[in-house]
């Protein structure tokens, strides 16, 4: 078992970083994390008998060769180098990250659903409410209206400090 960086790793295995990234996430590679102060630095678990696939254009990531490389955001070099899988089983990995994205998707639109259910429910009590508050207003006897229409001009204010009013 060697020790490498995650770049070492992409080089040997002949993918981009961000496929070992994936890889890692995925727990296809193992890791260990060394700490540095507030971060970690990980180093990717390789045996030595790893079988490798050369990529069919043959651009691999930190190859001199690669002049069609893009940086992308997290600073990772792409090649645009296929990702290589050692036992030809990417169709299946595929067909399960389909199936995956499309109970995803399912479970997203219940939600979404649910969540509209509430809010009409919300709406409608909130409609209920406000009717509730109007037939209450109109309730309210009209002598206590006339009342404080009846009411004289404002008293004069003893406590105040400021000259007579």
């Amino acid at each position: 078992m060697q020790r490498v960086t995650r770049q070492e790793a992409a080089t040997h295995l002949h993918v981009s970083e961000a496929t070992v990234d994936r890889m890692i996430r995925r727990g296809d590679l193992p890791t260990e994390k060394e700490p540095q102060g507030s971060r970690y630095r990980v180093w990717v678990l390789l045996d030595e008998d790893t079988v490798t696939i050369p990529a069919d254009n043959g651009v691999y990531p930190g190859d001199e060769t690669a002049d069609n490389s893009v940086d992308s955001a997290d600073g990772s070099n792409y090649t645009g180098a296929p990702t290589v899988y050692s036992n030809g089983d990417e169709l299946k990995v595929l067909r399960d990250d389909n199936e995956r994205l499309r109970e995803l998707a399912g479970y997203r639109k219940q939600l979404l659903d649910d969540s509209e259910w509430r809010y009409q429910e919300l709406l409608q009590q909130l409609k209920l409410s406000q009717e509730a508050n109007l037939a209450l207003a109109r309730a309210l006897p009209p002598a206590i209206a006339e009342f404080a229409q009846s009411e004289p001009s404002p008293r004069r204010r003893r406590w105040w400090p400021f000259g007579k009013s």
